[in-house]
């Protein structure tokens, strides 16, 4: 008894002490101003309007306007426009997983002839085009063919490489 008395105390001492430091630690780092300060104020709307300041200065980075990243702009009911959009800027695993998926869907062969038409021409885009002659190439799709034809035109050894195997899978009479 005397054992769990001095235990319960020691616990209840030691989440009084816990708490007293997340108070302190998580309490707000401007001391809030005396009601007579208030009062005596003058009023703050009639003045220019200020820009919003956060609470606490430790989150200020948090709102700072600089560090938001661009919007996403795909739309998320079809996955479809998700996947080609891995094509572009996806890890390892997301970028094998995706060009499984558009090889598999029907709506894909699709999107990887509007992928290829948009980067056909640009000097960077054939890391694109590569990752989407590879989910050409695993496509069943019989119109996966007239992409990896159009990749043969492509003046990148590499990628016209990919689209001669591409259409080793899909031969045409």
């Amino acid at each position: 008894m005397q054992r769990s008395r001095r235990l319960t105390r020691r616990r209840l001492q030691w989440l009084t002490g816990l708490s007293l430091a997340l108070a302190a630690a998580c309490g707000d780092s401007k001391p809030q101003p005396r009601t007579e300060e208030v009062e005596a104020a003058p009023d703050e709307a009639a003045e220019a309007p200020r820009e919003a300041e956060p609470l606490d200065d430790r989150l200020a980075l948090l709102y700072d306007p600089s560090m938001v990243g661009p919007a996403y702009e795909v739309e998320l009911a079809d996955t479809t426009a998700i996947l080609v959009q891995v094509l572009q800027t996806g890890g390892h695993d997301p970028l094998k997983r995706a060009k499984m998926e558009l090889a598999q869907d029907p709506r894909g062969t699709a999107a990887l002839r509007r992928f290829v038409d948009r980067f056909f021409d640009e000097p960077g885009g054939a890391d694109y085009l590569r990752n989407a002659a590879d989910a050409l190439a695993l496509s069943t799709d019989p119109a996966a063919a007239e992409v990896l034809w159009r990749l043969l035109e492509h003046p990148t050894d590499s990628l016209r490489l990919l689209a001669m195997r591409g259409l080793l899978v899909h031969p045409q009479p």
